[in-house]
């Protein structure tokens, strides 16, 4: 993208797990968007990638600030939720950026404001500043993915550049409302989440449709994600690993850019675009840039009082119990709910202390509030 600071923006998809991706081999595809534009010379698409919780309220402080769930309640939730933090917001404010979040649901809804005001980023867009509230509510949590992602591609026309935008969509959520005159074109899905998931989908085609003859279109990178899974009828997506795998793609229009595929998380989002634009100052992340093909990411998950690792060389996992101790150690395809128990080896124990060091830093970071630099 040449020497000019690209603009950034993220797009958070609400529920899409892995399940309905086609191009990563979802068994309910209702994405023929996503999955053409994956297509792309341009556009790349992380094949392991994972989110960091099950919940919005996990995405946003790992998406935005690198802090990942791995606790029993949510960091903006959680008696820590005052410390100082960091996002990439505020710190690409610094570099001349103009950042802004948006989601078109409730000002204040799941804590998102006070955390990214907690960490600088000052300019929230919700229910409150969506000028035709009335027309295109949804009847339920906010305005309809299509017509608010055209308020934004309106929103990033007339604003300043060079922009980071994050964007959260809402209509792929329970009860999963689509508008009246747009039902018929969805009736090939099979269910409620499939129907909404593919409007979404269609929205996000809309969405580029408007912006892509822009001049500052192809000086824009473009990282669509999921905050979390849904909820499945598929045992394999019901439980770690496949209960994290959402999407990751990078869209850079007109310029493909080299992803490490291995395997990588919401975390990794902040070190990647910090990476990206050059910022100089020093930050705080416990996740790796995927742009780095040399360096790989540790991919740790916290699930129902244990905490997963998987290996970097292979289908490797092994589980450790809150109290530090090894609980197992396994072999687990893609895809497959079949564990192969291995004997705990010397690999085993290298994974295990691996585990043990990033949660104690972690833990003493968010205890002694040190997740600022």
């Amino acid at each position: 993208n040449g020497t000019k600071k690209p603009n950034v923006v993220i797009l958070i998809l609400e529920s899409f797990g892995r399940e309905y991706i086609g191009h990563l081999g979802g068994e309910k595809a209702s994405t023929p968007f996503l999955d053409s534009l994956s297509k792309q010379f341009d556009c790349t698409s992380h094949p392991n990638f994972y989110s960091n919780g099950n919940v919005s309220m996990d995405a946003v402080p790992s998406i935005l600030s690198g802090i990942p769930n791995w606790m029993d309640v949510s960091f903006s939730n959680s008696i820590y939720q005052t410390n100082g933090v960091e996002n990439i917001g505020s710190a690409l404010g610094q570099m001349g950026y103009e950042s802004r979040f948006y989601h078109g649901s409730n000002n204040g809804t799941m804590g998102f404001q006070n955390f990214l005001k907690m960490g600088g980023l000052n300019n929230y867009n919700g229910l409150d500043e969506y000028p035709t509230k009335d027309k295109d509510f949804d009847g339920h949590w906010g305005i309809f993915d299509e017509p608010y992602l055209q308020y934004i591609a309106k929103e990033m026309k007339q604003g300043k550049k060079p922009f980071f935008s994050t964007v959260f969509t809402l209509s792929s959520h329970h009860p999963y409302s689509i508008p009246k005159h747009l039902k018929g074109q969805f009736r090939a899905y099979e269910d409620k989440i499939s129907k909404s998931v593919a409007y979404t989908d269609y929205a996000v085609k809309q969405f580029f449709k408007s912006i892509q003859d822009e001049p500052w279109f192809e000086n824009t990178v473009f990282f669509i994600t999921a905050d979390h899974t849904s909820f499945s009828k598929i045992k394999y997506y019901n439980q770690p690993p496949g209960r994290y795998e959402v999407p990751l793609m990078v869209y850079s229009p007109g310029d493909s850019i080299a992803l490490n595929t291995t395997q990588a998380s919401h975390i990794d989002l902040l070190p990647s675009i910090l990476g990206l634009v050059n910022y100089q100052d020093s930050f705080y992340s416990i996740g790796k840039s995927f742009f780095r093909l040399r360096d790989q990411s540790h991919l740790i998950l916290y699930s129902n009082g244990l905490y997963w690792i998987k290996d970097r060389a292979n289908n490797n996992w092994l589980t450790m119990r809150k109290d530090g101790a090894f609980n197992s150690y396994f072999t687990m395809k893609k895809g497959s709910t079949k564990k192969n128990y291995k004997e705990f080896d010397e690999r085993g124990g290298y994974l295990l202390k691996e585990l043990q060091a990033y949660l104690q830093r972690f833990t003493n970071d968010v205890i002694q509030n040190r997740m600022k630099n």
